[in-house]
């Protein structure tokens, strides 16, 4: 949805399912829009991003994950018909040939650990299946905290996605409750 008045466009940003209505705003005339009846900064934001399954490429995360298992393909993110970007070949053909093993994930930690602060950097860190504690399952895409809870984009097997007991860095690490995307999980 898009919205254009002389003074902003506004862009409807897409909203995990319960979420009231974000939008991004593209002020024409700086100081013409008053802020100061906004809800939330850009923590929510961070946190509403997650929620809604918008996963965000950082450094940390640049070099190891492809498309598909950021559901980028499940939301419109990726064309497998036009464009030339690197690694362009090997995205397609696991689109065409391949099955998709692994997908992203939305998940929550009800507390955020006394020994972590806000600087701690997840993305890219390890997640663990405390029923298989050998080695990592997956890694943070993304995370946000928020309240009183740390949101996480997680990518990991679809096949764990049912039956495992997710833990942050370590086996024994925090538990990570698996909460639904608004969109399907396919293969």
């Amino acid at each position: 949805c898009l919205l254009q008045s002389p003074e902003a466009t506004w862009i409807a940003a897409p909203t995990a399912r319960d979420e009231e209505s974000r939008w991004w705003v593209i002020n024409q005339k700086p100081g013409t829009i008053d802020t100061s009846q906004l809800k939330s900064g850009s923590t929510a934001w961070q946190a509403a991003d997650i929620a809604a399954g918008l996963p965000w490429v950082t450094a940390a995360t640049q070099d190891i994950f492809i498309p598909q298992t950021l559901n980028l393909d499940l939301i419109d993110g990726v064309s497998f018909t036009k464009g030339c970007y690197p690694g362009q070949e090997i995205v397609a053909r696991s689109h065409y040939r391949g099955t998709v093993k692994r997908r992203m994930a939305y998940g929550v930690v009800n507390a955020m650990p006394s020994s972590w602060t806000q600087d701690v950097e997840l993305p890219g860190v390890d997640i663990y299946n405390a029923l298989r504690p050998d080695s990592p399952c997956g890694r943070v895409v993304n995370a946000a905290y928020w309240g009183t809870k740390t949101h996480l984009l997680l990518e990991i097997q679809i096949t764990d996605l049912g039956s495992a007991d997710f833990r942050l860095k370590a086996a024994t690490g925090a538990q990570i409750g698996i909460q639904p995307l608004p969109y399907p999980i396919t293969a």
